[in-house]
């Protein structure tokens, strides 16, 4: 699993006390913080999963660093607050990423405008749809 733009990193450490091999990624600058929450939420010793920080800028080349296809599921939290301005760099990270059988799940919050603007800048290269809303009554 690989968490892009982690912040935190309570989706990736979620995912490893889960049981899955994570890797969070986020700016030099944040990985302090996301480094903090990783110690404070540790892996009992014997874990399945495991978790490993790292920095990686949208827009970077990945190639000698991170193959594509090398992740089953890349996901991410909350990155539409900046996809009106960094939407075509995260399109690039994506296509340097995915594989064939990569899944990319991304959770945000609706502000206006923001399926329609993911569906203009990914829809072209992948398939993007609403999986379910805070007013879906099924989730409540």
């Amino acid at each position: 699993v690989l968490e892009l733009g982690a912040g935190c990193g309570l989706v990736g450490i979620l995912c490893a006390h889960l049981g899955a091999r994570v890797t969070i990624t986020d700016l030099r600058c944040v990985l302090p913080l996301t480094g903090h929450n990783v110690r404070l939420n540790a892996l009992p010793p014997g874990a399945a999963g495991s978790v490993r920080l790292g920095e990686l800028r949208w827009g970077d080349d990945l190639r000698g660093s991170l193959p594509r296809g090398s992740f089953d599921l890349i996901v991410g939290s909350d990155l539409s607050w900046a996809i009106q301005w960094d939407g075509p760099l995260l399109l690039a990270t994506f296509l340097q990423l995915a594989g064939e059988r990569t899944l990319i799940v991304v959770s945000l919050v609706l502000r206006p405008t923001q399926v329609q603007r993911w569906r203009e800048i990914f829809g072209r290269f992948f398939s993007v749809a609403v999986v379910a809303t805070d007013d879906d009554p099924e989730l409540l």
